[in-house]
């Protein structure tokens, strides 16, 4: 084994370089991070990929381990990964969706603005110079209510803005996995 330790091919692919955490056991590029050897069977029981080594300490009692090559056959294929591609779309589109209300929200709040100055000008105009003084503060009120409420849904666009963002993020790199990464590696995206 090499001092250095490896790259992760998927980070590669978006020109990020990670050290890899795993190795991978149907190409050997990765051991177990514990004893340092080919990870080959995987325990249901405790959810996860481990070496002979690990089995004769951790897993002897385990009556479910099977040879890890058999447990990630079509991981990318299956059902539970797909469901979780289209959860993560499913809420990329709420999000979206939940961005688009708010801009529409703003957009609201703007038009009632706009209806109530016109209201107000034109109760101006009948009844006369005196309420001058009452226009005025009228209008500064709801203009300081309007920028408060703009204030609030910028900033609550923002805060849903990067969850899209995150959320785009996971849907691409899933794309990603199921592109390029073995079955075990998405089989090990799917664990996390």
């Amino acid at each position: 084994m090499a001092s250095s330790l490896p790259t992760c091919d998927i980070c590669m692919a978006d020109d990020t370089t990670k050290p890899a955490s795993i190795w991978c056991a149907e190409c050997e590029e990765a051991e177990c991070k514990i004893h340092d050897r080919k990870l080959n069977f995987y325990c249901s029981i405790h959810n996860k990929p481990c070496c002979v080594s690990c089995v004769s300490e951790k897993h002897s009692t385990c009556q479910t381990l099977k040879p890890l090559t058999e447990v990630v056959k079509g991981v990318k294929s299956s059902a539970a990964f797909e469901d979780l591609e289209d959860r993560a779309t499913d809420i990329s589109k709420l999000i979206g969706n939940l961005i688009k209300d708010k801009q529409d929200h703003k957009a609201s709040v703007e038009f009632q603005k706009n209806k109530i100055m016109y209201q107000v000008q034109n109760a101006r105009k009948t009844i006369n110079i005196p309420l001058d003084k009452l226009e005025t503060d009228l209008l500064d009120e709801l203009d300081n209510k309007e920028k408060s409420q703009c204030k609030r849904i910028d900033s609550l666009i923002e805060k849903i803005s990067k969850m899209y963002k995150n959320v785009n993020q996971i849907v691409n790199d899933l794309k990603r996995v199921k592109q390029h990464a073995s079955d075990f590696q998405a089989f090990l995206v799917y664990l996390n």
